[in-house]
């Protein structure tokens, strides 16, 4: 298959795994509003997280195999910089903000989840801190 025959398109979904799937979806639920979902009976405990009607975080009971590579980070696209400030800090989240350097300068907002999988929300450069 030549590279030009081949596209990525996006992120399909993440998976987290997890010793405490409760907490790691709830996290997902209150902190980044996505809403729990319909998910296939594997042999595997876990659920599924959805954001306009897409399954993006798949989360697994138990813990990486050995040997296996770690999750680093994922990001998502986002919008509603102001309102995601607002409810990171009403929720108690801790995060840190920050600005691409030029010519892009989009918003990014770092967190962690309860396994400690670093998220990035990422915002149009002509976003506002304040609504």
């Amino acid at each position: 298959m030549s590279a030009a025959a081949m596209k990525i398109l996006g992120i399909e979904h993440c998976t987290v795994m997890t010793p405490d799937i409760a907490a790691t979806a709830a996290f997902y639920q209150r902190v980044l509003c996505f809403v729990g979902g319909p998910r296939p009976a594997f042999a595997v405990r876990g659920a599924w997280l959805y954001q306009n009607d897409q399954p993006l975080v798949h989360i697994m009971e138990g813990r990486p195999e050995v040997g296996s590579a770690a999750l680093e980070h994922v990001a998502f696209v986002t919008t509603g910089l102001a309102s995601c400030l607002n409810h990171l800090r009403r929720e108690s989240v801790a995060f840190d903000l920050k600005r691409q350097p030029p010519p892009v300068q989009n918003w990014q907002i770092f967190l962690r989840d309860p396994n400690g999988v670093r998220l990035e929300l990422n915002f149009a450069a002509s976003e506002t801190e304040e609504a």
